[in-house]
């Protein structure tokens, strides 16, 4: 019992049984300024946390008025018909993430904005109407009948009822909306995955990690997240998805957590990765999902940039510009740090799954040592590389020789006008082959600019030009 005291009465009190009062004009200001939808998704979802086989909507429309019924099966009916008109009253349902309800509050939400509401079941009837609440001794033998009078306009009307046919209703419940019956989606895939939710433990509602199933849909037009069937929020994705546990939500269920889509995201990525398109691998869902690290594995990582830049990919390392010019030279895609975020850096580095430039294409041979005595051989592929560049290209170089198991074939030393050739990728015993004279050209050629340069094919050009005006002569 709370004792109030009264202003202007000095001495006396008033006893009240409820520390609150609702103001209903109050609460159906809040509501109007949703859409008219989440009315009949709060009738629905009452339904759907039942123990029913069948969900039945009926509804009509006249001069701005439109009234809808939901009509379940549910062998007990409305378990307590006080929670109609009870707000935050303890329920059932908080104890289970595996019900959508949570805070009692929503068909008061959807009573508030109604001219007339009425709720049949098998424990009597409670009507809402001008005259205020009462009731009637009238019974459903089984489940429960609402009916709620609306005013609004034909759109909005028309919107509703493509809303709710879009509703993902469990295998068991046969779901009719005026008189046709809905077809059951079929998910395109399933996974499992640990994501957080909300359930009622020790009389306080918590959140935490519990493993669920996740539906994953092929949708036309919408791609939304679903709670159990219900759906939530619109989401950028190529799939629309349900969760088949409680989705932790604001009090109006309207907008959900950053961090929650970040992980379901990720989870997502993981089980589609291997059929996800390539034009969607730079779709904002994948890279979000691709910045959560802790959420990812290697063989997804993989999937994703293969995906995204191709078989042939590498990192750019901008302190090795050559071996930058040489991959694009030998058709890698190079990946730029502007390309990733650094949150997908991070992941990208985590499962290293992409070399760097430097790794396949490293020129800097300085540390390995020269071979300073000369064959015979290596002597005529000097004498022969000194006239080649000497009258073909204009130029005086230095050569050397040297072994090394890295792919590159040669190197040419711009600063110190030095060739130099690997023995180990280069066969000079036969010089005067097409494939090795090549060799000698590429390299020199780089005197003049690299594989991207104009200038680079332009001396190229150059010297096949000379070369052939000296033949033809």
């Amino acid at each position: 019992m709370v004792y109030v005291k009264v202003r202007g009465m000095s001495d006396r009190t008033e006893n009240v049984a409820n520390w609150f009062e609702v103001s209903k004009d109050g609460l159906k200001k809040l509501q109007l300024g949703k859409p008219k939808h989440y009315a009949i998704r709060e009738l629905l979802q009452n339904a759907m946390d039942e123990e029913v086989t069948r969900i039945e909507v009926k509804s009509s429309y006249d001069k701005g008025l439109a009234e809808f019924t939901i009509i379940d099966n549910s062998p007990i009916g409305f378990r307590d018909i006080t929670d109609a008109y009870t707000l935050f009253k303890p329920t059932y349902k908080q104890v289970d993430p595996q019900k959508r309800g949570r805070f009692n509050l929503g068909e008061k939400q959807a009573f508030a904005i109604c001219e007339e509401a009425k709720v049949k079941t098998t424990k009597g009837t409670i009507i809402f109407d001008k005259k205020g609440r009462h009731t009637s001794n009238q019974k459903t033998e089984i489940g429960t009948e609402v009916s709620v009078k609306i005013k609004m306009s034909k759109s909005e009307y028309d919107l509703i009822l493509d809303e709710i046919s879009r509703y993902i209703m469990p295998k068991n419940i046969q779901y009719i909306i005026n008189g046709n019956e809905i077809p059951h989606k079929q998910p395109k895939d399933t996974f499992t995955a640990k994501l957080l939710t909300e359930f009622e433990k020790d009389g306080i509602m918590r959140q935490a990690e519990r493993e669920t199933i996740v539906e994953v849909y092929e949708e036309p037009d919408r791609k939304m997240l679903y709670e159990m069937g219900i759906p939530v929020v619109d989401i950028d994705c190529d799939y629309s998805l349900n969760v088949l546990q409680r989705v932790p939500l604001g009090i109006d269920r309207e907008t959900v957590r950053p961090i929650f889509l970040k992980e379901l995201y990720a989870e997502l990525l993981k089980h589609t990765a291997e059929y996800l398109p390539e034009e969607s691998s730079g779709a904002t869902w994948v890279r979000t999902g691709l910045s959560l690290t802790d959420r990812m594995d290697k063989k997804t990582v993989e999937a994703v940039i293969k995906k995204r830049y191709g078989e042939k990919a590498l990192v750019a390392n901008p302190s090795d510009p050559r071996s930058i010019d040489d991959a694009i030279a030998h058709g890698y895609h190079i990946i730029r740090g502007s390309e990733m975020s650094k949150e997908e850096w991070q992941t990208v580095k985590a499962f290293d799954v992409v070399q760097t430039t430097s790794d396949v294409f490293e020129y800097n041979v300085k540390d390995v040592p020269s071979i300073t005595e000369l064959t015979p051989d290596m002597q005529a592929f000097k004498e022969l590389t000194e006239k080649i560049a000497k009258e073909v290209f204009g130029i005086s170089v230095a050569v050397d020789f040297f072994k090394d198991s890295r792919v590159i074939v040669a190197q040419y030393d711009n600063l110190m006008k030095t060739v130099s050739f690997n023995l180990a990728k280069l066969d000079i015993t036969r010089p005067y082959k097409v494939e090795t004279i090549a060799v000698i050209f590429h390299e020199l050629a780089h005197e003049f600019g690299n594989h991207t340069e104009e200038s680079y094919h332009e001396a190229l050009s150059k010297a096949c030009a000379k070369l052939w005006l000296d033949y033809a002569q």
